[in-house]
Order: C-alpha cells, then structure tokens, then sequence
C-alpha cells in the first residue's frame, strides 16, 4: 500500500494536468491544486486550491504537508516529485532547446542525493503524432486521455518507481500506418507533404536565430521522433502492467480523433 496520501498537482488546468486529477480521486488520493490565481478555473468540489505566486516563501507554505508533487518544481517541501519528461533527447539541437528541463531532472537528482527522504519519477511515454521524413520510423504513444491512470499509479507504487524513468507504451506505429488507416477509415485518399529530416532541422535553426523557439522545437521535435532507422522513440513499455497502461488500437485512436472534427 502506498505510503503516500496527499498530492499536489501544479499546472492542473493544462492538457495532463487535468488528466491526473480525476485518476487521482479515482485512486482515493487527497488532491490539492497549485495555481496561480483559482478565477476562471474550475474544478471537483473535494479537489482544495492553493494559490501561490510561486516564490520559493510561498510555495514552502503550500506544499508543506504534500507527500507528492505531479509538476516540473524545484523548490518543493514534500518526499515525492512526478515529472513529465516525455522521451529520451538525442539530437543535440532539441537536447539543446530543452535545457531547462534537463536542469530540472538534474536537480531532483541531486535533490535525492541530498535527501534520502525526496524521491523522483519522470515518464518517458512517447511522442505525438505528426508526419516526417519516410514516415517509416516506428514509435511509441499514448492517447492524451490516459495519461492520468499510469501517473495515478506511479503514486500508488513510490517504492518500485522511485529515482527512475518508467517507460510506458499504449501503442506502436508509424506516421504511414497512421495514414493508411485514415484513408481506409475516411475512405478518402488524403493529400500529403513529405518533410525531410534534414529540411525540419534546417528551419529549426532558422527560427532559433530569429528568436521562434516554440518553432525551433517543432523542427528539431521532428528530427528527435522521425529519422529512419535511429529508433530513439520506440519504447518497450516495461512498465506497462506495473503501471495499470491501457493497450490501444491505432484504428480506435483515429475514430475518435475523427469524431472532434
């Protein structure tokens, strides 16, 4: 049984966020929401609200007493830190452009060697999908909406999850299995631009030197996830049962996406 009660959920109004709070409640835990103002957002009537301005003052008296923290936070007065890191980073452009989270994940390890008390866990649960180069290279995913039951359980299993990344794996596919079952679903033949790695990477840097890094990151994103044969983002989701993932179908994933539009 988990030594854990209490948990903090920072950014809880972005896209994971509000994911891992109701998988949260379902699980039993006792939520409290870190934000910066609670006007405008809403949330379930047991979830509490702590507003902070993020000061290292303020968040030791808001955090104090939480037993896990699901964020990307240095200065946290609680045993247990979740982080979102989503994939191992080996293109050296998008190592680069995502330095502050790798400062993040160097500091909660160093933070567990100061304190034997503080442990981490950071999610490697692959990418998004999006169509480049051959569209061959095969990688791993989940569905946004099951996020929250695998960071639900990272809570529920702190001993077997602490100071490591859990890799997770919903599903395996390619940007052309993707689609062909979208020409097969829509019964329609779709019209396609092929993106070479070279060219994304190219026009990644031009947008770093003028200043674009939201998207520098696509471009560079696209050469992390895409190149043919690297193999950086197929993942053998050891920690699939362990962490109660939800195997999905490509079709079912595709019918929904088709539903919102």
């Amino acid at each position: 049984m988990s030594s854990i009660r209490n948990v903090a959920v920072v950014d809880a109004t972005g896209s994971i966020g509000r994911r891992a709070i109701p998988a949260l409640l379902d699980a039993k835990f006792a939520v409290a929401v870190v934000t910066y103002t609670s006007e405008g957002k809403s949330f379930p009537p047991q979830v509490r609200v702590a507003v902070t301005d993020f000061s290292p003052e303020s968040l030791h008296e808001v955090l104090t007493g939480q037993d896990a923290v699901l964020c990307v936070l240095g200065h946290a007065v609680c045993d247990r830190h979740i982080d979102d890191t989503k994939g191992p980073n080996d293109v050296a452009e998008y190592h680069a452009i995502l330095g502050k989270k790798a400062q993040a994940q160097n500091l909660l390890e160093e933070l567990a060697k100061e304190n034997s008390d503080f442990t981490w866990t950071s999610f490697w649960n692959g990418p998004l999908l999006d169509r480049a180069n051959s569209g061959n290279e095969r990688f791993t995913a989940m569905s946004i909406s099951k996020i929250g039951k695998p960071m639900a359980a990272v809570v529920k299993h702190p001993e077997e999850t602490k100071k490591q990344f859990v890799r997770l794996s919903a599903l395996t596919t390619s940007q052309r299995a993707i689609l062909t079952a979208l020409e097969r679903l829509t019964d329609t033949k779709w019209d396609t631009t092929t993106v070479s790695i070279e060219e994304a990477r190219r026009e990644g840097k031009i947008k770093l030197q003028n200043g674009d890094y939201k998207g520098a990151n696509v471009g560079f994103l696209v050469a992390q996830l895409y190149e043919d044969r690297a193999r950086r983002s197929v993942l053998d989701g050891a920690d699939n049962e362990l962490l109660e993932v939800e195997p999905e179908e490509l079709d079912d994933v595709i019918r929904k996406a088709l539903a919102w539009v």
